[in-house]
């Protein structure tokens, strides 16, 4: 029987869409996602995004670009402590596939570094407008010819997703590649929280990867093709409905997260 972490890195390295790059490089591929995201524009952007707290007792407000840098070093840490666990209970990865404990370190600091990248202006409140704007009149005829699933997405409006969508989408106003930054799936399955659609809602399952979404319909291809690549186990529903499980190093992102709000 395969084993599960061999199935789950085995494409892991291998990116979203086309990829000109010499393979010669002295970089690793998560390192040249590390890279990518450190010089986009939509990362920059969160230097003017602030992590939002009620009535802070000092004038020190601390950025989103601060908080996702923070965030990175602690997840390269973590990721090298699990990547050395694994290659060491399973030596037959690293006989079949080209990759170190750095690897699984960079692996997660670039999706901690992108962790934040969709959230709007003022956190949870900036989600909340967004999705009262598109629950009232002034929106009817920009949503009406909408499926369920198309609305749910803009008037339940998600960070994660929008994040998601930045990362593997490109306008094709902006370029004629598709990809958006052309991560690794190893990278992008790291940074997907959420590895759902918006409808139907399963909170109530309990699971910690269905308590949200994290993808629009508009990306949803994208994360199919991700979620195959990466053999994520599908949560099983009713036909149709599209859910996995996590990508095991997404847990080190969250976790990362939070011990940098502590």
């Amino acid at each position: 029987m395969e084993n599960q972490w061999l199935k789950y890195l085995k494409d892991a390295e291998k990116r979203l869409g086309k990829d000109s790059e010499s393979e010669l490089s002295v970089r690793s591929q998560y390192q040249r996602d590390f890279d990518r995201v450190v010089f986009s524009s939509t990362f920059r952007r969160l230097q003017n995004k602030t992590q939002v707290l009620p009535l802070p007792k000092s004038d020190y407000v601390r950025n989103r670009l601060t908080h996702s840098l923070e965030t990175a070093s602690v997840g390269r840490s973590l990721g090298n402590i699990v990547g050395e666990s694994v290659l060491d209970k399973h030596p037959e990865i690293k006989e079949q596939i080209r990759i170190s404990s750095f690897d699984f370190g960079y692996m997660v600091s670039a999706a901690c570094l992108a962790h934040d990248i969709g959230n709007p202006p003022f956190g949870h409140a900036g989600e909340d407008a967004i999705s009262h704007y598109f629950t009232g009149k002034d929106a009817e005829d920009f949503i009406k010819c909408f499926s369920d699933k198309e609305k749910e997405d803009l008037q339940k409006f998600e960070g994660n997703s929008a994040g998601f969508r930045l990362l593997a989408q490109t306008l094709q106003s902006l370029s004629e590649l598709q990809g958006g930054l052309n991560l690794t799936y190893g990278t992008y399955g790291s940074f997907m929280k959420y590895p759902k659609e918006s409808l139907p809602k399963r909170k109530e399952e309990g699971k910690a990867s269905l308590k949200k979404y994290g993808v629009f319909q508009t990306e949803l291809s994208q994360m199919e093709k991700i979620a195959q690549k990466l053999n994520l186990i599908e949560h099983k529903n009713t036909p149709g409905d599209k859910a996995w499980k996590r990508f095991p190093l997404a847990f080190l992102v969250e976790a990362a997260d939070d011990l940098c709000y502590c």
